[in-house]
């Protein structure tokens, strides 16, 4: 097998590690909450032909591509499991399933833009970091959208593209740039950062980079040759060009500047380089290529957002995110509530589905208030600061880890660009310092971190093989040395004593020599052959001396290969230990995480108790349930309708405008909705409600109600 498709196979390999612990997860028992029931709900009335809307409300603020996915696997997987269609575990299931193979593909576009940057290793690093990642694998689940494994995936084809096309020069990979960024737009609008900064940031840097260096393609996919998991990557078109991450500082120090660049860099010339117009026009066609694929892929949203809105925007949700988000920021609950669950005076509809909010600029809202806005990135900033250093996202070992991939050796040219275009990736996240911050605004930038956590594992790998490789090396010389001064002195006695043997035996000669002198002819005669038969022996005796030598070398050379050959393998393991630290570590946080998320008053298993009871009591599909949580009424398998924050005769008025049949009331809720408290005693509930159940203890009531006609 080559070493390629070695490379393929472990990368494969790691895309079903992610797959199978997205699926354990997911098929966990948990309540959907938030914002994903909206998306499961209006991929429902898309496939079903009702429009851009569910049960009767705007769908406008969110984004369709989730919705669709969602809606089109759990149709798919329903008869295949044996639930019934539009079921919510029907609905879950197909949720679920973008969860597992997003969460499980992004894998891919993690590792080529990983291996492009810094190599094989550290790529691998990074895709089991990936793989195994709580805040990909487990806090989607609980985050209330379910929409950041596609849009994370969506992301990083889009960038992994414009690695391709700045490397390459090839127009696919601008191609890809525009359909990924479309792919992440349309499942959340502040992708349209990365539309406007990469391709900004790639058009750049080939204008302020000679042509010539970047017709240099980079390392292929499926070019090179990977020593072990990866410390040393050799392009096959050019075979002294070579990655051999480890130790690069050392080598920067000790040899000179261009020769450390050359052995340092993953990536090879090409045959020619662009010039003059040629190279301008391939520019141009390319950036050109991604908008018209971002734009044509997006322009039927577009059109739904006209006829909707009536007017043609690309943020739609920017400036009533800006608006309701203003008590998020500072941490106030009932300002949230109140800004975006309460009454529109143009309308009578509840401010989140409003034609308002739909039509609420984000530019006139900061020139409305600019101090406020100054207060609110101030206080966001310092919490975007938090929310990426909580251990929740990465923490600060891996922070630590991060920056040793990131500066762990000096940067060439064609490094310092490609961070620099990787760098763009925080855009999105560091977009919401003008709005609010929360875990799942800042997943994005968990593309770049784990690009760099990679590379600070597979150096530290490297770092760890050199110096076990270095020690054993020394304690082995020593060891040989030490034999072969004992052979020596072996030998030195051994030739002392053949002298000793070879003196005795000519006197024994001599002394013979004369007694045949005095005997006859014939004792000479004898004496001749007695003489030729001893140098015949000493001859034997010397070339079986000089055998046994020889075979004892044979040993010595025999036990040195093997002791090499155990080295090696001992360096091959010791390489992978840092990332499999990494790995065991990330997957043991993945059950905190788990247990952490669930603390939280968006959600509480009382809504699934709540969600029972009204199936108990005769919830059809057709019976609005009102309630702030939509998680009751999308567990129950009814309609639902949100509680305004309002005064009591209001709800009562939205309530008969919506048509509910059924009130759910939680004990927080009335902490932020004073007019409400009375409800959770059926006693001074008002006129009009008949009381169904309360559930719960103190703290943690739910209190549901059939409106009377």
């Amino acid at each position: 097998m080559t070493a390629s498709r070695r490379t393929r196979w472990l990368v494969w390999g790691l895309v079903i590690l992610a797959a199978a612990l997205r699926l354990y997860w997911g098929t966990r028992s948990r309540v959907v909450w938030g914002d994903e029931p909206f998306y499961l709900w209006l991929g429902q009335s898309l496939l079903d032909g009702q429009g851009y809307q569910f049960f009767g409300i705007s769908a406008v603020h969110h984004s369709p591509l989730f919705a669709l996915l969602a809606a089109s696997l759990s149709r798919v997987i329903a008869p295949l499991a044996g639930l019934a269609g539009g079921s919510p575990a029907a609905l879950i299931a197909g949720s679920v399933a973008v969860h597992v193979s997003a969460g499980a593909l992004l894998v891919w576009p993690v590792f080529g833009i990983a291996r492009r940057l810094t190599g094989t290793g550290p790529a691998l690093a990074a895709a089991l970091a990936t793989a195994v990642s709580p805040a990909l694998a487990v806090a989607p689940l609980l985050w209330g959208t379910m929409t950041e494994p596609i849009y994370l995936l969506a992301v990083a084809l889009g960038f992994w593209g414009l690695f391709i096309a700045m490397e390459d020069g090839k127009l696919a990979g601008y191609a890809l740039a525009g359909a990924g960024f479309a792919l992440a737009y349309l499942t959340r609008s502040e992708a349209i950062v990365y539309v406007v900064g990469g391709l900004a940031a790639a058009l750049l840097l080939r204008i302020a980079t000679p042509p010539a260096a970047f017709d240099a393609p980079g390392t292929s996919d499926a070019a090179g040759v990977e020593a072990s998991a990866g410390c040393v990557v050799q392009a096959s078109n050019r075979p002294k060009a070579q990655l051999q991450w480890g130790g690069n500082l050392l080598r920067s120090l000790t040899m000179g500047r261009q020769r450390a660049r050359r052995e340092s860099t993953p990536y090879v010339s090409g045959d020619r380089p662009e010039r003059g117009r040629r190279w301008w026009v391939r520019t141009a066609a390319g950036i050109g290529l991604a908008l018209v694929i971002f734009f044509v892929l997006i322009s039927p949203y577009l059109i739904v957002l006209k006829e909707r809105t009536g007017k043609w925007q690309l943020l739609e949700e920017a400036g009533s995110t800006y608006v309701s988000a203003q008590g998020l920021a500072y941490g106030d609950t009932a300002a949230f509530d109140a800004g975006t669950w309460g009454l529109d005076s143009a309308s009578g509809e509840v401010y989140y589905f409003s034609d308002t909010s739909a039509g609420q600029g984000l530019a006139e809202a900061i020139v409305a208030n600019p101090a406020e806005f100054a207060r609110r990135l101030r206080v966001n900033v310092k919490d975007l600061v938090a929310g990426l250093t909580g251990w929740r996202l990465l923490g600060w070992p891996l922070i630590a880890l991060a920056l040793l991939g990131l500066f762990n050796r000096p940067w060439d040219g064609r490094r310092l660009r490609g961070e620099l275009l990787l760098a763009v990736v925080l855009a999105g996240p560091l977009s919401f310092v003008l709005f609010f911050i929360q875990d799942r605004y800042l997943a994005a930038a968990l593309i770049p971190a784990l690009i760099w956590v990679g590379g600070g594992a597979a150096w530290l790998g490297e770092w760890l093989a050199g110096t076990i490789a270095d020690c054993r090396l020394q304690i082995a010389d020593g060891r040989l040395q030490m034999a072969d001064s004992r052979l020596q002195m072996a030998e030195e006695q051994h030739a002392t004593r053949s002298t000793q043997h070879a003196t005795r035996n000519t006197q024994h000669a001599t002394r013979n020599t004369q007694h045949a002198t005095r005997n006859t002819q014939h004792a000479a005669r004898s004496t001749q052959h007695a003489t030729r038969n001893t140098q015949h022996a000493t001859r034997s005796t010397q070339h079986a001396t000089r055998n046994t030598q020889h075979a004892t070398r044979n040993t010595q050379h025999a036990t040195r290969s093997t002791q090499h050959a155990t080295r090696s393998t001992q360096i091959s393991i010791s390489r992978l230990l840092p990332a499999i630290f990494l790995a065991l570590a990330l997957l043991w946080q993945q059950p905190r995480l788990w247990a952490a998320l669930q603390e939280t008053h968006s959600f509480q298993p009382g809504h699934l108790a709540a969600a029972e009871e009204l199936a108990a009591a005769g919830a059809t599909p057709d019976a609005v349930v009102m309630s702030r949580y939509p998680a009751v009424a999308f567990h129950a398998a009814a309609a639902w309708a949100p509680t305004p924050a309002a005064a009591w005769p209001d709800v009562v008025a939205y309530a008969a405008k919506r048509h509910a049949a059924y009130l759910v009331v939680d004990e927080w809720e009335t902490r932020l909705r004073p007019a409400l408290r009375p409800l959770l005693d059926p006693a001074a509930a008002p006129a009009g409600l008949r009381h169904l159940a309360t559930l719960g203890a103190n703290g943690e009531r739910v209190v549901i109600y059939r409106f009377q006609p």
